[in-house]
């Protein structure tokens, strides 16, 4: 396995997993990926979670799986928005259960890279028979 890990800008797919509690979700999907010779160099992982959840084991998991992605916790949605000059709309995100959904999605339109984007419920788990990304 290559043990540099894949930088965003290599990737073209953002996989966001809103409310990420179930760790094992994240690791499913990732072997499904490799199991089937999916590139997973094309994949940037987007965890979005609270901030009582600790996003510290979150960017350790994304670390020892070596994909790319990053975490955010409500801290860190906040200095997101600040850092990309957008504070001013975070009325329009919506407050509680969708809020992490949104960010992905706002998350995934400021990175011109990505060409797809996936949604990922920490609740699932790939078919074991099932290409989940196909090629």
């Amino acid at each position: 396995m290559d043990e540099r890990r894949p930088r965003r800008d290599e990737s073209d797919i953002c996989v966001i997993v809103p409310t990420i509690r179930e760790y094992e979700c994240l690791r499913a999907y990732v072997a499904n990926a490799r199991e089937y010779g999916f590139d997973v160099s094309r994949l940037h992982f987007v965890l979005v979670t609270e901030d009582f959840c600790d996003v510290g084991e979150m960017r350790a998991m994304l670390d020892d799986l070596n994909v790319s992605g990053e975490v955010f916790d409500g801290t860190g949605r906040e200095e997101w928005y600040e850092d990309n000059d957008v504070a001013e709309y975070g009325h329009v995100v919506p407050a509680a259960s969708h809020a992490e959904t949104s960010f992905g999605l706002l998350y995934m339109w400021a990175n011109p890279s990505f060409e797809y984007g996936i949604f990922i419920d920490d609740d699932t788990l790939p078919h074991d028979d099932a290409d989940y990304f196909g090629r």
